[in-house]
């Protein structure tokens, strides 16, 4: 297990690496997310590592600590807005209805991503 999620790490930090969310090509390279009619949408370097590791972990929900720890080397039981901010802004870019969430959803105790 280990030597296959270092090849996936490996991977996905190759120039070619490119995932299916949605309706989009992301491409965490290039810090990017393409629509079906081409049209690029920047990310930032959180925004990127916050949807690469919510796509790793597609199978359930990752916990706001989990996010926290993995994408801003943050211990348990921080008290910040930083994860919250970052996804309301993500969601501002690739949500249809920012406010109707229907790929990067917010569940009980963390978020996922309905890939």
């Amino acid at each position: 297990l280990a030597r296959i999620r270092a090849q996936l790490r490996q991977h996905e930090q190759s120039e070619d690496a490119v995932f299916t969310l949605g309706t989009y090509t992301f491409k965490p390279a290039m810090k990017m997310l393409i629509t079906e009619d081409d049209r690029k949408i920047r990310l930032t370097e959180k925004e990127t590592n916050i949807l690469k590791f919510l796509y790793r972990s597609a199978d359930g929900v990752v916990p706001r600590d989990v996010l926290l720890h993995e994408v801003w080397g943050y211990n348990a039981g921080v008290t910040t807005h930083t994860l919250e901010t970052h996804i309301y802004r993500l969601r501002q870019k690739i949500e249809p209805d920012p406010s109707n969430a229907r790929l990067l959803v917010t569940e009980s105790g963390g978020y996922r991503l309905v890939a």
